[in-house]
């Protein structure tokens, strides 16, 4: 398994310290995409100033960037 961050982009950059292991890099890119398309209220709220989950692997090297998908609450 390998360890990836998930960085948040925007107004100020926001590295993760503590990340994620997975088991390859589409894993990591399928875990930005669930986090920028389905955070619940609390994690939105995590992200606020944040326009970007970017992924990096243990190695430090950028592999992947999405944009963060704000939905209104019902």
């Amino acid at each position: 398994m390998t360890q990836y961050y998930f960085d948040l982009l925007g107004g100020t950059t926001q590295c993760d310290q503590v990340g994620a292991e997975m088991i390859n890099d589409g894993a990591a890119k399928q875990e930005a995409l669930l986090r920028a398309f389905n955070g619940d209220v609390h994690e939105i709220a995590h992200y606020r100033g944040s326009e970007e989950i970017a992924v990096r692997n243990e190695g430090g090297e950028h592999i992947f960037k999405t944009s963060i998908i704000r939905r209104k609450p019902n």
